[in-house]
């Protein structure tokens, strides 16, 4: 958060998102932060119901589906480095299954989120061979590469102006 980064809340059971916010939220206070967004490993459940505090979140990255109105959405399809990694996947792997999945992402003229911390790639990419690798099928395949800052003040910024 000191270099700027938001600390968002990550919604491990949608089902709950309700009451699970507010629990949040009393967390986040303590800290003095607001979260913005918030993520789920998982898709929004098709049965959404809204609760207090919904509108506060501007976005939410989450697997393709349903996306409760109001909120953009960054779509997350694919296996985060971190957690493709923790479960004995190797980088080749991974990286091959972000390939695929970008080539499938262009075919349909979708964009796709890749998760990647800089402390993974330290660990298991410290010349970022394979980060290259993807950026290339990204590019070979008419994706535009950005951060997910960029993506955030492009979707905000149309917001603003209005």
């Amino acid at each position: 958060m000191g270099d700027g980064h938001d600390l968002d809340w990550l919604c491990k059971h949608p089902e709950e998102a309700g009451e699970r916010y507010r629990a949040s939220r009393d967390l986040f206070d303590e800290i003095k932060h607001v979260s913005v967004g918030l993520a789920t490993r998982e898709a929004w459940p098709t049965d959404f119901v809204s609760f207090a505090g919904l509108e506060e979140n501007r976005f939410l990255s989450s697997p393709a589906g349903f996306v409760p109105p109001g909120i953009v959405h960054f779509p997350v399809e694919a296996r985060a480095a971190r957690e493709a990694m923790r479960a004995g996947m190797n980088v080749r792997a991974w990286t091959d299954a972000s390939k695929r999945q970008l080539r499938e992402s262009g075919s349909r003229r979708k964009g796709t989120t890749l998760v990647v911390r800089p402390q993974v790639l330290a660990r298991y990419d410290p010349k970022l061979n394979h980060i290259r690798e993807i950026l290339d099928i990204a590019s070979a395949v008419g994706l535009p590469v950005k951060t997910l800052r960029e993506l955030w003040s492009e979707a905000v910024q149309p917001h603003q102006e209005g």
